[in-house]
C-alpha cells in the first residue's frame, strides 16, 4: 500500500509539473562528415541525424531548412528582402556568384523519404517520416549533400578567392515549439531560429589553411600547430610592431595533402566555420568571474588590418569577463573571432565563433568584437526566436555592449576612437556632453520624432531597414537601460542571472523574460513589455512647477504627457551637482502628482539627469529656482549645426551668400532651431540685404508637428507658414513682393510601415502681393499625394483642386493630376521615368498668363503663388527667365510658351542611361486646345520634343539640350529668332542648398 500510495503521488506530482509547465524542447544530434574543393568552391558532404521528439504531439514530417538554397535563385524571399531594401547586388550576381545546395537523398533506415519543397520556395523542405514519430520517440535520418559556395560580396555563406565562411550550410531541421513548426526563409534582416542538439563534424581541406570552428577542436597535433601559428604572430607583433606585420603579411605554407578536422560540441544550434591560408593566429585565455573557469580566447587574421588585431585578443577577453559577470558565466570551452570579408555588415554571430568585417579603427573593431562575441549569449545560450523577437537578442545585446563601453572607457564621449574630431572642435559645436549611449539615443529618434518608428515587438522583416537598427538594436537597449537605472545595477543583474539559469540552452519567449524579471526584483512591468516593448507608445513626462512647504521640502509637481505609465527620477541640484536623487513610480497618462523633495541649496530641479529615460522630449525636464524664464535652458548661439542637448536652447546660425537678377548680390545670416532630430516647433529665418535693390530681403519658414498617438488615424500631422520677400518686375519698374504659403497636412497611418503606401491630404493657403499691396492675390489648394515604393517601381500621384481669387476680381478653379511612373533596371540604379499630366478650369474668367496652365512649366514670371526659387522673374524673353526649368505643370523641356485656361494634359519619358555619368534621354509631348479659324470650334494641337539631360553636383543642376522638337515649336523658335544655345534649359535644386526648408531625405 505505502509502494502504491507512493507511485500514485509521484504520477500525480509529475502530472501537475506538466499541466503547469508544458515547456518541451527538440534535440538534435548531427554528425556530419564535409569536404572542401577550393578550386571550384564546393562542399561535399554527408550527414545524419538523430531527432528527438519531447513534445506532446505526433509528427507526421519534419521540416528541413535547406538555407543555402537562398542563393539559387533571383526570385527567394532573401533576394527580394533586399531588393526592398535598395541593395541589388544579388539579384543581378553572375551565375559563379550564386549557390546552391543539391544532391539531396534523405533516408531513415535505409528507407528513402519522401520530400518536397515547402511552397514556391526552395530554402525549406518538407521531409515525410515512414511513420509518425511519438512522444519521446527519435528517429535517425541521413542524406548526402553538395554546397556551391556563394560570392562573399553577396552572401554571409561565401567565399572571396580562397577564403571561406561556411555559415547555414547543412540541412538543418526546424524548430517544433509550443506554436507549431517554424519553417523561416533565409533572409538578412531578420535572423535564426533553430534547435538545440550535439555536433560531431569532422572537416576535410588542405592542410595548408588555418581554420576553427564551433566547438572542441579534436585533433591534437592541430591544436599544438595553431599554439605555434600564435606564438610566432605574437614573436611578430615584438620584433615588427603592428604595421610592420602588416606589410611583412604571412608566408603561405605549402600544401603537402588533405588534413581532417573533428570538432565536437553540445548543446548548440548552429555550427560554422572558417577557413584561410593567411591567417595569424593569436590565443590567451581567461578566467570567468564567478565559477573560474578557464576559457580559451582565439583570434584569427589577415595581414589588411594586422595593426588592429593586435589588442583583438584583448576584447574577447574583456566581453567574456563583463558578459559573464553581469549575465552568467560563459559555458564553452573557446570563443574565437576571425577577420573575414562578408556582406552580413561589421560582424556576424555563430556559436563560439564570430566573424569580424573590415573595420577601420581600432573602437569599432572592439565594438563589433564585444557585440559578436556577446551573442553567444543573446542568441546562443539564450536560443530565441529572432524572427520573431529579434530584440531578444540583438537589443539585450546592445544593452551589454553599451554597458561594456561605458564600464571600461568611462569618459569617452560620442565621437572618440570612431572619428578623429579634436576636442576643441568637439567643444565649439557642443558634442563632448554625449556618451556613447547617445548614438542609440538619436538613431530612436530619427524616426520617432517624425512618427515612422516601430514597435520592439515586431516580425524582423516587417521593419524597415532604418528602424531595424534605430528600434530592434537601439532602441530596446536604451529602454533595457532605463529599466536596468530603475531597479539598480546590482538587482537587474540579480535579474538578468535568474533568467540565463533558468532559460538557457532553452527557448525563451517575451513573456519568459517578463515573469522571471518580475518574480526576481519583485515589480510590475505590464507597463515595460505592454506598452515599451509593444507599441510605440512614446515617454515624456514634464515638471510644472515646484513650492517651498511650510515644512521647508519642497513640493514638485510633475505631469505624465507621455502614453507610458512607466517610472521616473528627480533631482534637486546646485550647477552640475546632484544633491539629491530619487526614483517614484508610474502617474497616470496625462496625470499630475506632487512629490515632496527635500530642501536643499539648489538652483534647479531636474527630471532624469543622467539621461537614463528615452524620453521623446527632454526640453521640459528642469525647472530653474530664479529667474523669468524658468523653464527655459540658457539660449545659445551655435555656428552651423550640433546635436540636441536638452541643457540648452540653442540657436544655429549660418551667413549666407545670394544673387538673383532682380535682387542682385545679397548678404545675410540664416537662423534656426533645428536639424537633427525633428522638433515639434521648427522654426527658421534668414533676413538679409540687396546690395542692388538698395531693400531688406528674405525668407522664414515656422512649421508645427502636432502630437499623435500611437494608434491614430494619422501618421504626422503638421502646420507649416513660410514666407518670403524679394524683389520682382512690376510695370516698367522692380518692386518688392511679398508671399505667405500656409499648409495643413496631414499623413494617413500605415498599417505596415514597411509595405503600405502613404497617403497625404494638404489644405494650402496662399497670400502674395505686389508693391507694398497694390497687387494682392489669394489662392487656396486641396491635394492628395500617393505614393507607392517597390523594389522595380515606384508610383508618385499627386491630385489637386485649387481656387485663386485675383487682384483684378477674376477667379478660377482647377485641378490637376500628376501620376508618376518609375521603373528601375540596372542593380536598381537607374531609373524610367514615366510621366502623366492633366489640368482642367472647372471655372474660369478673363484669365492672365500666369494664372493659366503653363505647357513648359512655370517660369519666374509665372510663378504665382511665389514658392519656387528663380534667377530671375523678369516677363520679358531674358535667357534666365525662359531658361530655368522647374518642372511642374506641363513639364514640356524646350520652352514653348503655350497657355491655356481650359485644359492641358502633358506625357513625359525619361531614361538614365546605364553609365557612370549622370545622363538621360528624355521626350515629352503636349496636348493643349486651339481654336480653329475656318470652324470656329476647338482642337487639340500636339507638340513634342526629344533631347539628352546632363546632371552635375549630385542633381543640384541638371541640363536639358534639345535634339529634335515639332514643327510648331521650331516655327515659335525661328519666329523668335531664338538660337540653340537659348533653348538649352537647365533645372536648379535650390531647395537642397536652402537650411531654412527641411529636406527629410533619409528614409524611414
Amino acid at each position: 500500500m505505502k509502494a502504491l500510495f507512493l507511485s500514485s503521488l509521484l504520477i500525480g506530482i509529475a502530472f501537475i509539473s506538466f499541466a503547469q509547465n508544458d515547456y518541451f524542447q527538440q534535440h538534435v544530434s548531427y554528425k556530419i562528415d564535409v569536404t572542401l574543393d577550393d578550386s571550384l568552391h564546393i562542399l561535399d558532404g554527408n550527414m545524419s541525424f538523430e531527432y528527438t521528439n519531447n513534445s506532446p504531439d505526433e509528427l507526421s514530417f519534419i521540416y528541413i531548412h535547406l538555407w543555402p538554397n537562398a542563393y539559387d535563385n533571383k526570385q527567394s524571399a532573401m533576394s527580394r528582402q533586399h531588393m526592398e531594401n535598395g541593395d541589388f547586388d544579388f539579384y543581378f550576381a553572375s551565375d559563379e556568384e550564386m549557390g546552391y545546395i543539391k544532391n539531396l537523398d534523405f533516408k531513415s533506415g535505409g528507407t528513402e523519404l519522401k520530400w518536397e519543397f515547402l511552397g514556391d520556395t526552395t530554402d525549406i523542405a518538407k521531409v515525410h517520416l515512414p511513420a509518425s514519430l511519438k512522444p519521446g520517440g527519435t528517429i535517425g535520418i541521413t542524406t548526402p549533400f553538395k554546397v556551391k559556395i556563394p560570392s562573399g560580396n553577396i552572401s554571409r555563406l561565401g567565399h572571396i578567392g580562397q577564403s571561406y565562411q561556411i555559415t547555414q550550410w547543412y540541412p538543418k531541421p526546424a524548430v517544433y515549439d509550443n506554436d507549431g513548426w517554424h519553417p523561416m526563409p533565409y533572409l538578412s534582416q531578420g535572423e535564426f531560429y533553430s534547435e538545440f542538439g550535439d555536433f560531431d563534424v569532422s572537416i576535410t581541406l588542405p592542410d595548408n589553411y588555418v581554420m576553427f570552428a564551433t566547438g572542441d577542436l579534436q585533433n591534437e597535433g592541430e591544436r599544438q600547430w595553431l599554439h605555434e601559428l600564435a606564438q610566432e604572430t605574437t614573436r611578430m607583433f615584438k620584433e615588427f610592431g603592428s604595421n610592420g606585420v602588416r606589410k611583412k603579411g604571412k608566408q603561405i605554407q605549402k600544401e603537402t595533402g588533405v588534413k581532417t578536422l573533428r570538432f565536437k560540441q553540445s548543446q548548440v544550434h548552429d555550427f560554422a566555420w572558417f577557413a584561410d591560408k593567411r591567417y595569424f593566429v593569436l590565443h590567451d585565455t581567461v578566467k570567468l568571474p564567478h565559477t573560474g573557469k578557464i576559457v580559451d580566447c582565439w583570434a584569427m587574421f589577415t595581414s589588411g588590418e594586422a595593426h588592429l588585431w593586435e589588442k583583438s585578443i584583448e576584447y574577447i577577453k574583456d566581453g567574456l569577463y563583463y558578459y559573464s559577470l553581469w549575465n552568467g558565466d560563459y559555458p564553452y570551452n573557446h570563443c574565437t573571432a576571425v577577420d573575414g570579408t562578408i556582406s552580413a555588415g561589421g560582424g556576424m554571430e555563430y556559436p563560439n565563433i564570430t566573424v569580424i568585417g573590415r573595420s577601420g579603427n581600432a573602437a569599432t573593431l572592439e565594438t563589433t568584437i564585444v557585440h559578436e562575441v556577446g551573442h553567444n549569449w543573446f542568441y546562443g545560450i539564450l536560443g530565441s526566436n529572432e524572427r520573431d523577437h529579434a530584440w531578444m537578442d540583438e537589443g539585450l545585446n546592445t544593452l551589454n555592449e553599451n554597458r561594456y563601453l561605458e564600464t571600461k572607457y568611462p569618459e569617452n564621449g560620442l565621437f572618440d576612437g570612431y572619428v578623429s574630431i579634436p576636442k576643441p572642435i568637439q567643444r565649439s559645436f557642443g558634442l563632448e556632453v554625449f556618451k556613447q549611449k547617445s548614438l542609440h539615443e538619436f538613431s530612436y529618434l530619427l524616426n520617432a520624432r517624425r512618427n515612422y518608428d516601430q514597435a520592439i515587438e515586431l516580425n524582423s522583416a516587417e521593419y524597415t531597414p532604418t528602424n531595424y537598427g534605430g528600434i530592434v538594436y537601439s532602441k530596446t537597449g536604451i529602454v533595457f537601460d532605463y529599466l536596468k537605472a530603475y531597479l539598480g545595477n546590482k538587482l537587474f543583474d540579480e535579474c538578468m542571472q535568474a533568467y540565463y539559469e533558468k532559460w538557457k540552452f532553452k527557448h525563451p519567449q517575451p513573456e519568459d523574460l517578463q515573469r522571471v524579471l518580475e518574480e526576481t526584483s519583485g515589480h510590475n512591468l505590464d507597463w515595460f513589455f505592454n506598452d515599451v516593448i509593444k507599441t510605440t507608445k512614446t515617454i515624456d513626462f514634464k515638471i510644472i512647477s515646484a513650492k517651498i512647504s511650510a515644512w521647508k521640502s519642497i513640493e514638485v509637481k510633475v505631469q505624465n504627457k507621455g502614453e507610458i505609465n512607466g517610472p521616473f527620477a528627480i533631482a534637486a541640484m546646485s550647477g552640475d551637482s546632484v544633491l539629491s536623487y530619487q526614483w517614484y513610480d508610474s502617474i497616470p497618462e496625462n496625470g499630475t502628482v506632487l512629490l515632496p523633495i527635500p530642501a536643499k541649496p539648489y538652483d534647479r530641479i531636474k527630471i532624469d539627469p543622467y539621461w537614463e529615460i528615452p524620453e521623446i522630449n527632454r526640453s521640459n525636464n528642469t525647472l530653474k529656482t530664479k529667474g523669468l524664464l524658468k523653464k527655459v535652458e540658457p539660449v545659445k548661439l551655435q555656428f552651423l549645426a550640433s546635436l540636441e542637448n536638452p541643457n540648452e536652447s540653442r540657436l544655429f546660425y549660418l551667413p549666407y551668400f545670394g544673387w538673383n537678377f532682380n535682387d542682385g548680390f545679397q548678404t545675410g545670416l540664416a537662423f534656426y532651431n533645428s536639424l537633427f532630430p525633428k522638433k515639434r516647433l521648427e522654426f527658421g529665418f534668414a533676413p538679409g540685404y540687396s546690395w542692388k535693390s538698395k531693400t531688406f530681403t528674405g525668407a522664414g519658414f515656422s512649421q508645427y508637428n502636432f502630437k499623435v498617438k500611437h494608434n491614430s488615424l494619422f501618421q504626422n500631422v503638421n502646420v507649416r507658414v513660410d514666407g518670403k520677400r524679394f524683389s520682382a518686375p512690376y510695370g516698367d519698374d522692380v518692386a518688392p513682393y511679398h508671399a505667405i504659403n500656409t499648409s495643413l497636412n496631414f499623413e494617413f497611418r500605415r498599417k505596415r510601415l514597411r509595405y503600405s503606401p502613404k497617403n497625404t491630404v494638404s489644405f494650402k493657403f496662399d497670400y502674395t502681393d505686389r508693391n507694398n499691396g497694390a497687387q494682392a492675390n489669394k489662392y487656396g489648394e486641396v491635394e492628395y499625394g500617393f505614393n507607392k515604393r517597390d523594389p522595380f517601381y515606384n508610383i508618385n500621384l499627386i491630385a489637386d483642386v485649387s481656387y485663386g481669387d485675383l487682384y483684378y476680381d477674376a477667379s478660377f478653379v482647377r485641378g490637376n493630376i500628376d501620376l508618376t511612373t518609375t521603373l528601375f533596371y540596372g542593380w536598381g540604379r537607374y531609373p524610367i521615368a514615366l510621366r502623366a499630366y492633366g489640368s482642367y478650369f472647372f471655372e474660369s474668367l478673363a484669365l492672365q498668363s500666369p494664372w493659366a496652365a503653363q505647357l513648359s512649366g512655370e517660369t519666374g514670371s509665372s510663378d504665382y503663388t511665389f514658392d519656387d526659387w528663380y534667377l530671375s522673374r523678369d516677363i520679358s524673353d531674358r535667357l534666365l527667365v525662359n531658361q530655368q526649368f522647374v518642372g511642374n505643370q506641363g513639364g514640356l523641356r524646350v520652352y514653348y510658351p503655350v497657355v491655356s485656361d481650359t485644359y492641358l494634359s502633358t506625357l513625359s519619358l525619361d531614361v538614365r542611361l546605364p553609365i557612370f555619368v549622370d545622363i538621360s534621354m528624355f521626350a515629352d509631348l503636349g496636348f493643349y486646345p486651339v481654336r480653329v479659324a475656318a470652324t470656329g470650334k476647338t482642337a487639340t494641337e500636339t507638340v513634342g520634343d526629344l533631347g539628352v539631360s546632363l546632371g552635375v553636383f549630385s542633381g543640384l543642376l541638371k541640363v536639358y539640350f534639345p535634339i529634335l522638337y515639332s514643327q510648331r515649336i521650331e516655327e515659335y523658335l525661328d519666329l523668335r529668332d531664338i538660337k540653340y544655345g537659348q533653348s538649352i534649359r537647365f533645372e536648379l535644386k535650390l531647395d537642397m542648398l536652402n537650411p531654412l526648408k527641411r529636406v527629410d531625405a533619409i528614409q524611414f
